[in-house]
């Protein structure tokens, strides 16, 4: 735990040390490792807060597909620990972008299907006729 800990606070400083010069695709990589460990030590609040921030980095920087497999990853630990009406927002938020760029649309169809099974989860049945 003790490395862990220490890997993290390296991780950290290396993040801000490419927020200073600028290099934001760098430190959403980072942000990114930070969460796969927290993930790996199934800190799933942690994963998720550093998952949510590693997306803004590469949505910022326009990587949108990184940006969409950390954004995902929250849609799932989201899921995971019954906050679905964050999951449901993450999937219909991916679905509309991937339908704005053009993306395929099995992974559109795919994407408003898990927001309609949380739906169910939330006990919402009605809601999924207006995604």
């Amino acid at each position: 735990m003790k490395l862990l800990k220490q890997a993290i606070s390296c991780l950290q400083q290396a993040v801000n040390m490419f927020c200073d010069i600028g290099r934001l695709n760098m430190a959403a990589r980072y942000y990114k490792e930070i969460a796969e460990l927290y993930e790996s030590e199934q800190n799933i609040e942690q994963a998720m807060d550093y998952y949510e921030k590693a997306a803004d980095f590469f949505q910022s920087e326009e990587v949108s597909t990184s940006a969409n497999q950390c954004t995902q990853k929250v849609a799932q630990f989201a899921a995971q620990i019954e906050q679905y009406q964050k999951a449901i927002e993450i999937y219909e938020e991916i679905a509309r972008q991937s339908i704005t760029n053009n993306l395929l649309k099995n992974g559109v169809k795919g994407h408003l299907f898990n927001a309609g099974i949380f739906q169910l989860c939330k006990g919402d049945a009605f809601a999924i006729t207006n995604v």
